[in-house]
């Protein structure tokens, strides 16, 4: 199940998500959901995860690439690369064969990206990024593309080895396990409400694609599509199985669902537009 960032974005070592929280002000539907969506991806997806040993690194441990958003496995992700030892990782990384240009990327749960030591506490669970494209730009920096591979635990961190970060890890199957034909079925319609209700105010385009059958396929759709904290986002990442994630992404999609209907459609107040100082 592959998905992809349509417009090409960057930060300091990749995209520079972070966390929204809602709005408690009187505002329109439209403003709150472009409010809340500003800094999202935008995601168009196909079929086919990588299954496991897909996305192998030959550096001896994994690379690590801490981002301030949760990558998902299928994902395809656009990143400007400027920071000198992430530079430094994908020429690394291009001296290896094309089936072992991997690194991780994991979701940062204290800190920011970019700077050293700014990552200061990361989440347990990541991704397996294989590198797709390279491109070279002005002043050593490089636009990449990477695929989402298999999910991987954290083991062991190693801060000093190289100037990035490199991790021993385990890697996560994705068993889709015995889900309910129910379970699944919620969850496909549920995911073409969510489009439907969000389709106009988040200026995605996703609104035809088809919506998995494949439980693991559907799981991970929900937890790229959904609009999400990145805390809340990771847990669906970080559930056992699929139908653990589509159990709980049910319960997040009923949530969002709900909140959008409940939002009045009225004119945002004084307080919500901005004025800009030529200071």
């Amino acid at each position: 199940f592959k998905f992809g960032v349509i417009a090409g974005v960057g930060a300091g070592v990749g995209i520079g998500v972070g966390e929204v929280t809602r709005s408690l002000c009187t505002c329109s539907r439209d403003t709150f959901f472009r409010a809340r969506a500003v800094k999202l991806p935008n995601l168009t997806y196909g079929f086919g995860v990588p299954t496991a040993g897909s996305a192998d690194s030959n550096l001896g441990s994994l690379p690590l690439f801490p981002l301030s958003t949760v990558f998902v496995p299928g994902m395809v992700l656009p990143l400007r690369i400027f920071e000198p030892r992430y530079r430094q990782l994908i020429v690394d990384l291009k001296s290896q064969p094309q089936n072992r240009r991997c690194f991780g990327i994991v979701a940062i749960k204290d800190g920011w990206e970019v700077g050293e030591q700014a990552a200061r506490t990361l989440y347990p669970v990541g991704t397996k990024a294989q590198l797709q494209q390279v491109t070279d730009l002005p002043e050593g920096e490089y636009f990449i593309t990477v695929l989402g591979g298999p999910r991987f635990q954290l083991e062991d961190v190693d801060t000093e080895s190289r100037s990035y970060l490199t991790a021993s890890v385990t890697d996560l199957p994705d068993d889709s396990g015995a889900c309910a034909p129910e379970l699944v079925e919620t969850a496909q319609a549920l995911l073409l409400e969510y489009r439907g209700v969000t389709q106009g105010w988040l200026g995605g385009n996703d609104a035809g694609l088809p919506v998995p059958n494949n439980p693991v396929d559907l799981s991970y759709a929900i937890t790229s599509s959904v609009l999400l904290e990145v805390r809340e986002r990771q847990s669906l990442l970080q559930c056992s199985d699929a139908c653990s994630r589509l159990e709980l992404g049910i319960d997040f999609m009923r949530r969002e669902i709900t909140l959008a209907e409940q939002l009045p459609s009225v004119p945002a107040p004084q307080m919500m537009q901005v004025t800009h100082s030529t200071n």
